[in-house]
């Protein structure tokens, strides 16, 4: 059985049964502190054979300063089998970072613009005006005119200058606006698929009204119904047909255990927008059963709808909702791709 070295950036925690999977699978889990250096070269002098870095940043809220840290923690690990190097974490932290790496090695993406001012832009209207580096629609403008861009962008302009000192890495971009919406456009679609070595472990669908462009699991609601259904159905037909795709998009920008955010235009063809390592399954203390989602309704609709979810999504319901199996699928996988 191989050791683990696990080194975590601020504000990383463990997920629910992350690390006792973990060591079930790949070995004792020891713990190092960013910037304990001297530990990192005493584990470094006891030779690489045996021992393998599992790289937990925060990659939603890296600043230059642990980022930099962490690639010297790297250069005396060097010559370690590493899970999610950081020397590639600028692809999983900033989005054109990704996008180049994916463009380069023909992965489907967006079209895509770094802009220093808002004249720079040659993309066509409707598209999105954002910082590179945030989640979940924070610092995120959907534009379809020029009035809307002119009043979009003095907030985005804000948002930069807030974050480029702490993050020299901050980047003001454009990017295509894929119309993933479903239901004749009464609801937009997304995919959360997770990879883990050379499989997609599990996968699903995340609804939000039209009016809403960012399709994330919180914005279920009950009139949803059937459709959630549908639709967790229509991602796991979507892994099937895509899987090696999906798992060379995770290989090509250099991780090993990733979620990947993916939607689909309206002939069904693929898009990928991000990767991301800290893929929220829930923690300790979050409500039971599902820790995530834990939504009350969502969670009252899949248990009042669960033989359905079984027969019809089982990728959802067996490897997302519980969350051993969940990780069990992970670490299994990532010890296969470690031999």
């Amino acid at each position: 059985m191989k050791k683990v070295i696990n080194i975590t950036s601020p504000g990383t925690k463990w997920r629910v049964f992350e690390r006792e999977y973990l060591e079930e699978h790949l070995g004792k889990v020891m713990d190092v502190d960013l910037g304990d250096l001297k530990k990192t070269q005493q584990i470094a002098d006891l030779g690489s054979q045996g021992t393998i870095i599992f790289w937990r940043l925060n990659s939603d809220d890296i600043n230059e300063q642990e980022l930099g840290m962490a690639l010297k923690h790297r250069e005396i690990l060097r010559d370690f089998e590493m899970i999610n190097d950081p020397v590639n974490h600028l692809h999983i932290h900033a989005k054109e970072s990704a996008f180049s790496a994916w463009k380069e090695s023909g992965v489907k993406i967006p079209e895509f613009q770094v802009l220093e001012e808002k004249e720079d832009i040659i993309l066509e209207y409707p598209f999105l005006v954002r910082l590179n580096n945030q989640v979940t629609g924070r610092s995120s403008y959907l534009v379809k005119n020029e009035k809307e861009l002119n009043e979009a962008w003095p907030k985005l302009e804000h948002e930069y200058q807030g974050s480029i000192n702490k993050k020299p890495f901050t980047k003001k971009i454009a990017v295509q606006f894929i119309d993933a919406s479903k239901e004749e456009g009464k609801y937009n679609l997304s995919y959360r698929v997770i990879v883990a070595g050379n499989k997609v472990v599990t996968g699903y669908a995340r609804l939000s009204p039209s009016s809403d462009w960012v399709a994330i699991t919180g914005k279920f609601k009950l009139s949803m119904g059937d459709l959630f259904i549908k639709y967790q159905q229509r991602c796991q037909n979507m892994i099937d047909k895509n899987h090696d795709k999906i798992v060379e998009a995770v290989h090509s920008i250099g991780m090993k255990l990733q979620g990947v955010d993916i939607i689909e235009n309206q002939q069904g063809e693929i898009y990928f927008l991000e990767c991301q390592p800290g893929f929220s399954t829930g923690y300790s203390d979050w409500p039971k059963p599902f820790y995530n989602p834990h939504q009350r309704e969502l969670v009252d609709f899949i248990l009042k709808n669960e033989k359905e979810f079984i027969e019809k999504c089982p990728l959802y319901y067996y490897n997302w909702l519980n969350k051993e199996n969940l990780f069990n699928e992970i670490f299994t996988n990532l010890k296969e791709g470690e031999q």
